[in-house]
């Protein structure tokens, strides 16, 4: 594409300086997010450059406002407001679009491009002598992973393409009204899972929450994985290969205590109750296993297993370190 001469100079008189600032504001950023959250910028290429002056929507040719634009990534809707204080933080916000949370630009029926965009400059305390890139402007965008995704996935096809048509801005326009019913409902999940209209159970979840009771009144939450339903399915396959409920489990994990005056220590939650359904129900544990088509247990050395358990072909359908 042919470029005048005078935008190629203007453009030239910018870069030096963002690439000067790209890298701090790089640095900064990488060091200060969140371990989940994802962090990406770019410089803007003469091309795209000049077209954007074209548009004539640039107040100030020679400072435009997204030449170095960085886009930090969250989890949800919800932890904007925390991305948007780190920045604020670690530089000075002159500005931002829109301008203010609980407001927006967009009819109710219209779904266009309207992230949080913050337009910064680093931040001088005065520790560190004045340098000219302390005023140049840069923009942050901070959006959720499904609005990041969204972005990556419709820009060649809407924005940069020979073929303009209608359809397509329709097809864009029904990804981003899904994309916020998507968003709307991870944020209240809380509060739409109480609706009557879902708010139901069946008996596999009524067995998980059962155990999950069980486990939290036997052990601190501390002390319980982060997992807690994934230990909880794990105890449930072990219960079924039983088939025996969750006040059986309770009963066997008191005896345990009982007997060893407390719960094992030096066993994770899982090894102690696998302990405590053997010392309780070997006999039916080893017929079980014998008859099981798949491994359905984990044994490790260190659990208190009564004698004789696990059988021979018992051991068979259990995972051993």
């Amino acid at each position: 594409m042919k470029i005048q001469t005078s935008v190629r100079q203007i453009f030239d008189e910018q870069l030096g300086q963002n690439e000067l600032l790209l890298a701090h504001v790089d640095s900064t950023m990488r060091g200060v997010k969140e371990a989940r959250w994802h962090y990406e910028s770019r410089l803007k290429t003469l091309e795209s450059f000049a077209v954007k002056l074209e548009t004539a929507r640039v107040k100030n040719p020679k400072a435009l406002e997204d030449f170095l634009a960085c886009t930090l990534v969250v989890t949800t809707t919800g932890d904007i407001p925390r991305a948007i204080s780190l920045v604020k933080k670690h530089f000075k916000v002159r500005y931002r679009r829109p301008i203010k949370d609980g407001e927006t630009h967009k009819a109710a029926d219209c779904f266009p491009f309207d992230d949080v965009r913050l337009y910064c400059v680093r931040r001088n305390d005065g520790s560190l002598p004045p340098e000219p890139i302390d005023n140049v402007v840069f923009e942050v965008q901070v959006k959720t992973f499904l609005q990041h995704a969204w972005g990556i996935a419709t820009h060649d096809f809407n924005y940069k393409t020979d073929a303009v048509t209608w359809g397509k801005d329709r097809v864009v326009a029904h990804l981003k009204a899904a994309l916020e019913h998507v968003e709307l409902s991870l944020q209240e999940a809380s509060n739409l899972s109480a609706s009557p209209f879902v708010d139901l159970i069946n008996p596999k979840l009524r067995n998980i929450s059962e155990i999950i009771d069980i486990l939290r009144k036997h052990w601190k939450r501390s002390e319980l994985p982060y997992n807690l339903r994934g230990l909880a399915e794990s105890v449930s396959s072990i219960l079924a290969l039983l088939r025996i409920d969750p006040a059986s489990l309770d009963s066997s994990l008191a005896s345990l205590s009982k007997a060893s005056s407390g719960l094992p220590l030096n066993l994770s939650p899982y090894g102690v109750v696998v302990s405590a359904l053997a010392a309780t129900h070997a006999p039916a544990l080893n017929a079980a296993l014998a008859a099981s088509l798949k491994p359905m247990m984990l044994i490790t050395p260190e659990l208190l297993l009564p004698a004789g358990f696990p059988s021979a072909e018992a051991a068979a359908k259990t995972i051993q370190i």
